[in-house]
């Protein structure tokens, strides 16, 4: 049984929208996120049915490409996007560059702006920044400054983290060896495995 009842708009409205898909990629992806509001209603939230009529297969498929980028739970370096000759092969592998963040941002897939932040870090601990099911393991080199404070980055949005939550990024081995030389915190080391 479920409990998907009459004023469940997004539910039914994404009904209503599947029905003029074409494209059997974009069905499935609209297929998957059904099914997930049918087990749990009230999961989806307008904005994603909004973005859901952008979409085509080209869009998810970049989309996709993109999430491989993504770091923790969907943040991507803003140094990934001016292009050191460092990862120039991959992007161009990817067919990714600013220009396809600024589409996925206009479709509201990413937030508008690149962020930063600072975290406090009293005990010293180490920090873990996760990449598919690898971690890259920093420790502190500095005695006295307790604050990690991350390189600028650019985020999924709500929307973004859950439909990608129904795509298949891919982990990319050379991306990973990158992060684990390029990606720098202030005060901060790789810890070496």
């Amino acid at each position: 049984p479920n409990d998907i009842k009459m004023d469940n708009d997004f539910f039914w409205n994404t009904i209503e929208h599947a029905k003029t898909i074409s494209d059997e990629d974009v069905q499935e992806l609209v297929a998957k996120i059904l099914a997930s509001e049918y087990n749990e209603p009230g999961t989806y939230s307008m904005s994603v049915l909004q973005t859901l009529k952008m979409l085509g297969k080209n869009e998810i498929e970049l989309f996709e490409r993109i999430c491989s980028l993504c770091i923790d739970t969907g943040l991507i370096p803003e140094v990934v996007f001016s292009r050191p000759e460092s990862i120039e092969p991959l992007m161009k592998s990817l067919r990714i560059d600013f220009g396809s963040l600024q589409e996925l941002q206009n479709l509201g897939l990413f937030l508008p702006n690149d962020m930063s932040s600072t975290i406090d870090n009293p005990e010293k601990e180490e920090l873990i920044i996760n990449y598919f099911d690898k971690e890259i393991r920093f420790k502190p080199t500095h005695e006295t400054d307790f604050k990690i404070t991350f390189p600028g980055y650019y985020g999924l949005s709500n929307t973004g983290v859950q439909i990608q939550k129904h795509l298949k990024p891919v982990f990319k081995e050379e991306y990973y060896r990158w992060l684990k030389t390029n990606f720098k915190i202030n005060n901060y080391i790789l810890v070496e495995e």
